[in-house]
């Protein structure tokens, strides 16, 4: 039988995400002010960073202040970022954590022409991942793998419950944990979990779930702003 051989561009590889009309491509890299370089991947009409986001300054040069202490991130009501376990490994791998105050107090932290994304742009993503209308206005988790398209394959960094994970998206979303109110380090390879833009109180935010027990996507409207979470950049609109 004659073989075919197919010759595949690592820049552009584009396919058709199951249930969902839109292409998928990779697209550019973008660098942050502190020097650190992201692959992007364009997901429909959106442009997300394929990685967790590690600056530890503001666009303006603004430093974030690293809690390293358990009881000062308790009581921690300002801008702050943390790195799981306070090891610097685990920044390389996973990204830094930051607390909502960081995410929503200023619209530079991501890289010039990126944001936080919002509630919404979380929902035109779990549109083209074949959610329900119905599904994406609900909370806690949704979507029958909506959440596999979304997670990197494998145990290489999620532990080995990754179920259904087939990244068809390219999103390629990062088991990095959090830090709880608390100052306590919880979840490492075991969840993907980001904030929003889109606050629902003084003291509570909306974030983003991805858990490698389970194939969908959480919604959560009520996240302690204190919490540490990782955030995943989406390219901006012009108007």
């Amino acid at each position: 039988m004659e073989r075919k051989i197919y010759i595949i561009s690592l820049l552009y590889i584009s396919f058709i995400v199951t249930n969902c009309e839109s292409i998928i491509e990779n697209s550019e890299t973008i660098t942050d002010i502190d020097g650190n370089t992201y692959q992007t991947i364009a997901i429909g009409n959106q442009v997300w960073m394929q990685e967790n986001l590690k600056t530890t300054r503001y666009n303006d040069d603004t430093l974030i202040p690293n809690v390293t202490d358990d009881t000062e991130w308790r009581h921690y009501d300002s801008p702050a970022y943390s790195i799981y376990n306070n090891e610097l490994d685990n920044k390389e791998k996973y990204g830094v954590l930051y607390n909502w105050q960081a995410v929503g107090d200023r619209s530079d932290l991501c890289p010039q022409g990126w944001k936080v994304p919002s509630d919404k742009d979380w929902k035109i993503l779990e549109k083209l991942l074949g959610m329900s209308n119905d599904e994406i206005e609900d909370t806690g988790i949704r979507g029958i793998n909506a959440g596999g398209k979304l997670k990197e394959i494998g145990t290489r960094k999620w532990n080995d419950s990754n179920i259904s994970a087939n990244n068809k998206t390219g999103f390629t979303a990062l088991p990095s944990g959090r830090r709880d109110s608390r100052g306590n380090f919880i979840g490492l390879t075991a969840s993907f979990t980001a904030w929003t833009s889109t606050e629902t109180s003084k003291s509570s935010a909306i974030y983003r779930h991805l858990p490698a027990g389970n194939d969908g996507i959480g919604r959560n409207i009520e996240g302690d702003k204190k919490v540490g979470f990782a955030v995943r950049c989406i390219k901006k609109v012009s108007p």
